[in-house]
């Protein structure tokens, strides 16, 4: 019987063998036990009652097994379930009192804190009533609630539109004077769990993106009656919220993603739409900026060796910053990017990156030494340099910068061919706007410059050349000139993989002046050996050139040329003349 051969089963080798033995012959028993069968049962449960065997494993059938699992596990409550606990004003108490699993694959606060989130959703005015109860919470239930109601605040749909926001904002405003006025929630001890459950800090940082969800569009915002309060609040969240120490490369990413940067943004968001609205009703803000110029003045003095997080945001908000007062900005536009304290202008150089380049910043990067600072110190992000080269290159069509200036100078340098790429790359990249002849000039200018000192080094800027091609994209016509530069840089071409957008230039110039295509598209294959012609582009070059009796030669020097790619052969042989 089964029984029979539980009982007979061999004693292992090792350590403890009969204790080993019994936890072996339980897990046996568990294939049995239960069916009816009473002396299986009994010796089941006679085993099951030591504790020395330990739990029965989860599957006991496999001598062996793996596990895995996603995400922070199961919630203790659902959704449904918490919303009831609100109705009845219990739901206080059920959160603080639950305590995770020690298993691994128990329940979590991680997940409880997600359902709360959805409930608040589901229920809000029910969880509205309850909000000041949440005063008693511990941090990671605050924040789930204050999350729950900002996920709703960014939802658009019908269901959201029935909400009274009004009352909503008025008690959210309550509850986060109330949570960053308690003495208890400043002392309470922040620990990070294995599930990395929300903490203080993440409760300091939901208030942040609310107040900025909720002044960042016109079009949904809180009452106007209510930004003097979060005024008040966004003074506390940059006062307590956690800076980082150091600087990441790439600053404003760090920014953005760092409490302290989210309360800068707010800072930003609310006293952008405090601006907006004086001017919508009074037709300027002067006033409004009294107000907001002394936690503006606090910050952007902190940035010596610190606060990262502002100088970063101030670079990408400073634009804005010129809205709100130019003035202060000239003053202090040397704190922003201060060039004694490299770690804060890097930072803040990075976050300029990501502005919109106009004329007044350009001009006070200029005039402040600023811009002459970054172009000899590599600034931090990986899109720093090259912002500031296409500031310089946009000033260039501006007429804000010559060729001869010492920014410029300093680009044409052995050790910058690099900045010489990305400008040329740049001029090739507005190539879809509306240039004036004049600012195509200087484009053109530009690429003869860039001959001209290509011929004074040692070794020819060999990419620098290659991308000096794409700016045929801005010919008309191939006149002397045209035709001295793309004699110029056709040997180079094919190092870049330019050539085919180059044939494809030329198939539009072959429309005029044919024999001057006709030299420089044979020029090109002396370099180039294209192993396949891309919709047909130099097929179709070929046949125009075999068109006219004066730029026959040419096509078939081309197409001799090509004779390896498909169909080139039979082309050669009917332009050929017979031997």
């Amino acid at each position: 019987s089964a029984l029979a051969a539980i009982s007979q089963l061999p004693r292992p080798q090792g350590e403890e063998p009969d204790r080993i033995l019994r936890h072996i012959q339980r897990r046996w028993l568990s294939a049995v036990a239960g069916q009816g069968y009473p002396p299986a049962d009994n010796w089941y449960q006679q085993l099951t009652a030591d504790r020395s065997l330990g739990s029965l494993p989860a599957h006991p059938e496999f001598i062996s097994y793996h596990e895995t699992r996603w995400g922070s596990g199961p919630t203790p409550y659902t959704p449904q379930e918490l919303v009831a606990f609100a109705q009845s004003g219990s739901i206080v108490d059920k959160l603080n009192a639950f305590i995770p699993s020690e298993s691994w694959d128990g329940p979590t606060v991680r997940s409880l804190t997600a359902s709360v989130e959805e409930a608040v959703g589901l229920a809000p005015q029910i969880f509205l009533l309850q909000l000041p109860l949440f005063l008693k919470t511990k941090p990671e239930y605050q924040y789930a609630v204050i999350a729950g109601f900002k996920k709703l605040w960014t939802t658009s749909d019908e269901k959201n539109s029935r909400v009274d926001w009004d009352a909503i904002w008025s008690k959210l405003i309550e509850f986060f004077e109330a949570l960053l006025s308690d003495d208890h929630f400043w002392s309470s001890e922040i620990v990070v769990d294995r599930e990395l459950s929300p903490t203080r800090n993440w409760v300091l940082g939901a208030i942040s993106e609310f107040i900025k969800a909720g002044t960042h569009d016109d079009t949904k915002t809180y009452d106007p009656n209510l930004l003097p309060r979060t005024w008040s609040l966004v003074k506390i969240l940059l006062a307590k919220s956690p800076a980082e120490e150091e600087p990441h490369e790439e600053a404003l990413n760090q920014a953005i993603n760092s409490w302290k940067g989210k309360a800068v943004e707010a800072l930003f968001d609310h006293a952008l739409r405090w601006c907006r609205l004086s001017d919508d009703t009074t037709g300027e803000h002067g006033e409004t900026w009294v107000t907001l110029e002394p936690v503006f003045d606090a910050e952007v003095a902190a940035c010596r060796n610190a606060n990262f997080e502002f100088s970063a945001l101030a670079g990408a908000y400073i634009a804005n910053l010129y809205y709100m007062d130019k003035a202060w900005l000239r003053a202090a536009f040397t704190r922003i990017f201060p060039t004694e304290f490299p770690r804060n202008c890097r930072s803040a150089l990075d976050g300029l990156a990501f502005a919109p380049a106009t004329e007044p910043i350009y001009r006070e990067l200029v005039s402040t030494g600023v811009l002459e600072w970054a172009l000899h110190h590599e600034p931090q992000g990986t899109h720093a340099r090259e912002n500031l080269l296409q500031r310089i290159g946009l000033a260039y069509l501006w007429k804000h910068e010559e060729l001869e200036s010492t920014r410029f100078a300093h680009l044409f340098h052995i050790d910058r061919v690099g900045d010489l790429e990305t400008m040329s790359r740049y001029f090739w990249a507005i190539r879809g706007e509306p240039l004036s002849a004049d600012q195509k000039g200087r484009i053109f200018d530009f690429w003869d410059k860039c001959i001209a000192w290509s011929r004074t080094i040692d070794s020819a800027p060999v990419k620098l050349l290659s991308g000096l091609s794409l700016l045929t994209c801005y010919m008309t016509s191939i006149n002397e000139r045209e035709l001295a530069r793309l004699l110029a840089v056709v040997p180079y071409i094919s190092a870049d993989y330019n050539a085919d957008q180059f044939a494809e230039e030329l198939n539009r110039l072959a429309d005029s002046n044919l024999s001057n295509v006709g030299q420089v598209f044979a020029a090109l294959l002396e370099t180039y050996h294209p192993i396949y012609d891309l919709d047909d582009k130099l097929r179709e070059l070929v046949m125009k050139l075999a068109a006219h009796l004066d730029t026959r030669s040419y096509a078939i020097r081309c197409v001799e040329r090509l004779r390896y790619l498909p169909g080139m052969l039979q082309l050669y042989k009917e332009l050929a003349p017979p031997v």
